[in-house]
């Protein structure tokens, strides 16, 4: 399934739930229903999100509990067609940009906004951060990517770190569409 199906299918479900339930769905109920793997969930959910489709609760952890917006009812209604300015795609033009939301984000760029969040956070850890960020960096130089250690690492710093995470999802998408 690619990220528009994703896409489509969390809005169906949101929406489906809309007509029973007027509150938010919670995270776990939507993971049973849309079979994918976590990471893609959480990166198709962040750019719905941004793109006013559905509406997160205030609440911290892994996913928020979600409810569609009237922009998403409007895309459904309208035979579900995103239009490219919504979607973020790798730029065929640019190795390793990703564009979305009319920004155009290189790996590099990303990382030094990671540093940046990182250093004006300042968290106690902030060297064990440091440290795990460069390790996700330095993977996604190779040829050979050691998919499951950045995977691990970025689960982690979800966990841990939920401030990080908006920074972080344009280097897990250049991970997913460009390697």
């Amino acid at each position: 399934m690619n990220d528009e199906e994703i896409r489509i299918n969390i809005l169906e479900t949101l929406y489906d739930y809309r007509k029973e339930h007027s509150n938010f769905m919670p995270p776990g109920l939507l993971k049973m229903v849309i079979n994918v793997k976590d990471y893609e969930l959480e990166l198709n959910v962040e750019a719905l999100r941004k793109g006013e489709y559905v509406q997160a609760s205030p609440r911290m952890g892994e996913l928020p509990d979600l409810k569609i917006t009237s922009k998403g009812v409007d895309l459904l209604k309208n035979g579900g067609q995103f239009n490219s300015e919504n979607l973020i795609n790798i730029a065929p033009n640019s190795p390793g940009a990703i564009q979305g939301f009319n920004v155009s984000i290189t790996a590099s760029h990303s990382f030094n906004q990671v540093y940046k969040v990182i250093n004006q956070k300042n968290p106690s850890d902030k060297d064990t951060i440091l440290e795990l960020v460069e390790s996700i960096e330095n993977e996604l130089k190779k040829d050979s990517l050691n998919k499951p250690k950045i995977k691990a690492i970025y689960d982690w710093i979800q966990q841990n770190y939920q401030w990080l995470i908006p920074t972080l999802a344009p280097i897990m998408v250049k991970i997913l569409l460009n390697k």
